[in-house]
């Protein structure tokens, strides 16, 4: 015979509690499953870790290293191609660094203020505009925070009184070593064109 005033286990209702912890639990799960997808749609560069961004960040120094080097290359028709091919990927890996999520580590902040810093030498905008004054002060600000070293040769965000001698300094520079990876490109680009 039943009791009528015993409590049954089997029929009473979960708590408001419980139902809140069974709801997150689904939610935790759903989210891993669409986080699972969106990562199997979404390119590599977009979904960096932080290891992908210290090599971003030693690519770029590599890259600006080169790109310095090679400017005064520009210049000179034989090596024009290559040298602006070493610009090229310098651009490109600065952007793609730009267009990655927000960084959640230091070392992802001072990758993506370095790659700032160095899209916005190669704008040139000279601070005029509010935005690029807005632009400037965050990038400065965050190379300090991140205790960022602009690389050698960095010639400036262009509203420093020496910014114009400096940009000039920088391309008048007698040598001009353009990489081999740039040189060895055009010419299979030149060979299969051929």
């Amino acid at each position: 015979m039943r009791n009528p005033f015993r409590r049954q286990t089997e029929t009473v209702a979960p708590s408001l509690r419980d139902r809140a912890e069974a709801l997150r639990e689904a939610l935790s799960r759903r989210d891993a499953v669409l986080g699972a997808a969106v990562a199997a749609t979404v390119p590599l560069p977009v979904m960096a870790t932080p290891v992908e961004r210290a090599d971003l960040y030693d690519r770029l120094l590599t890259l600006y290293a080169e790109d310095h080097n090679a400017r005064p290359a520009r210049d000179n028709p034989e090596t024009e191609r290559a040298a602006e091919l070493v610009a090229s990927r310098l651009w490109e890996t600065a952007r793609a660094v730009a267009d990655l999520p927000a960084p959640k580590t230091l070392d992802g902040l001072r990758t993506t203020a370095l790659a700032a810093a160095i899209i916005h030498e190669f704008a040139l905008c000279g601070g005029k505009d509010m935005n690029d004054c807005a632009a400037v002060g965050l990038i400065r600000a965050t190379l300090a925070v991140t205790g960022t070293p602009l690389p050698p040769g960095f010639v400036g965000f262009g509203d420093e009184p020496d910014f114009r001698e400096r940009e000039q300094a920088s391309m008048d520079q007698r040598y001009s070593a353009v990489p081999a990876w740039a040189v060895a490109e055009i010419e299979a680009e030149d060979a299969a064109n051929a």
